[in-house]
């Protein structure tokens, strides 16, 4: 059986119930940097927060600050999304996170994971070419 049109992953959670989850992941990611988390709800945040650093990356600031601040809990993760990860992204087509994670434990529990902010990609002009020392 082909699981066609599945468009995100419910995580046994109502739609309200979701978008809270979402909601507030994505907030303590913009301020922390990293957070714990389990395999599957990494997998969404990292589609919810791939649109919020485009919606900074957008030329029309004013319009991706409204949508950002109705989808974001506080004013501070909004700033942070704006003024370090907007400009430290600018110039990367998209892939902002990596799922890093832990060593596997015996215990029954999920998958867990650490959604991280990938590095900004280096321009040419930085990038140190190796020499061969021989």
């Amino acid at each position: 059986m082909v699981h066609h049109q599945i468009a995100f992953r419910k995580l046994s959670r109502t739609p309200a119930h979701r978008k809270a989850l979402l909601r507030n992941m994505a907030t303590q990611l913009l301020i922390h940097g990293r957070i714990k988390t389990t395999t599957a709800k990494a997998k969404e945040l990292k589609r919810v927060a791939d649109k919020l650093v485009k919606y900074a990356k957008k030329a029309d600031k004013a319009y991706g600050r409204r949508l950002a601040r109705s989808f974001l809990r506080t004013d501070e993760a909004v700033e942070n999304l704006f003024v370090k990860y907007g400009p430290l992204y600018a110039d990367r087509p998209g892939a902002y996170f990596a799922l890093c994670s832990p060593a596997p434990s015996h215990t029954p529990v999920a998958p867990r994971c650490f959604p991280l902010w990938h590095p900004p990609l280096l321009s040419l002009n930085t990038r140190h070419a190796r020499t061969n020392t021989h």
